[in-house]
């Protein structure tokens, strides 16, 4: 049977960071397929296992380290010529021990999003670009909101009025404020394409998503795409369609009652955020609940 048409091999992954931000990266051993390749560490899921426990004896078995804190993050499919593999991605920030190659393997710490070692396996290559993304959006919906915020280089602009006279006050609000943020990244929506702000990415309310078969064209291969969404329907067409990840908006609902509404938006989250082939942001959510996102497999917190 072809790769592409048999069960996937469940595999666990760890992206396992040091104290100083660096990832780890493992070098596939001799006679192995893709000798000589890079890679995050991990291994093959058995029967019955739950995948942070299967990738805490994986790395336990190949380098030493035990786990210590480990979040769940992106599910992703992958078809080598060899194989056809489901790889479940776990972020390690905590861990003891010294890294060993047990089975004779090399692995280096080294940057994440630029790393000096070379090649990497073909399903781990598009992860990198997800590593820097932050675990807080700075959401600008006013031109109260334009001010900088300590330790923030993130920050998404909506369209409060498309088109209307707010609009063009709003678009001169933020080509000031951009003037003078040198390294903000600004992801704006679709109308701040055509207005006088650099941006370097663009989000889409999940309507817009939805009329898009294909990756707008005037996007760069570095700018950033991104999109609300609302249901796991929507999160795989975003994937689908190139979005770099999606944000889950809390809407309140005046027949509900907040406890209710909170309930309700969490369960909606954790179905959408489960195995996630994209970084998945809760958006307009207050108080302290960003454990809770990264619990259930999130990225972090918009707002």
């Amino acid at each position: 049977m072809k790769p592409a048409l048999s069960l996937p091999v469940e595999v666990a992954v760890g992206v396992v960071f040091n104290a100083a931000g660096q990832v780890l990266f493992a070098q596939r051993p001799k006679g192995k397929p893709y000798e000589g390749w890079w890679e995050f560490p991990g291994g093959k899921i058995e029967a019955g296992e739950f995948v942070q426990a299967a990738l805490a004896r994986e790395l336990q078995e190949e380098l030493g380290i035990k786990v210590l804190s480990c979040q769940p993050w992106l599910t992703r499919e992958f078809v080598y010529p060899h194989a056809r593999v489901r790889l479940h991605f776990c972020k390690i920030l905590a861990f003891e021990g010294q890294p060993q190659g047990l089975e004779n393997q090399a692995f280096v710490w080294d940057d994440g999003l630029n790393p000096s070692i070379g090649p990497i396996l073909p399903a781990t290559l598009p992860l990198l670009r997800c590593l820097s993304l932050p675990s807080h959006l700075k959401l600008l919906t006013r031109q109260s909101d334009l001010q900088l915020v300590e330790g923030e280089q993130w920050y998404l602009a909506e369209e409060a009025e498309p088109g209307g006279l707010h609009m063009q006050s709003w678009l001169a609000a933020l080509h000031g404020w951009r003037s003078q943020v040198k390294h903000a990244i600004l992801i704006g929506s679709r109308g701040f394409w055509n207005g006088p702000i650099a941006v370097e990415g663009l989000f889409l309310k999940e309507s817009e998503l939805e009329s898009l078969s294909v990756k707008p064209a005037f996007l760069s291969h570095k700018a950033w795409f991104c999109a609300e969404v609302k249901s796991r329907k929507m999160l795989n067409h975003a994937a689908q369609i190139g979005c770099d990840f999606v944000l889950v908006p809390y809407i309140s609902h005046g027949d509900l009652s907040d406890e209710e509404q909170e309930q309700n938006y969490w369960a909606e989250f954790s179905e959408i955020a489960h195995q996630a082939p994209l970084p998945v942001y809760a958006k307009n959510l207050s108080g302290d609940v960003l454990g809770n996102i990264l619990s259930l497999g999130g990225q972090g917190l918009a707002r």
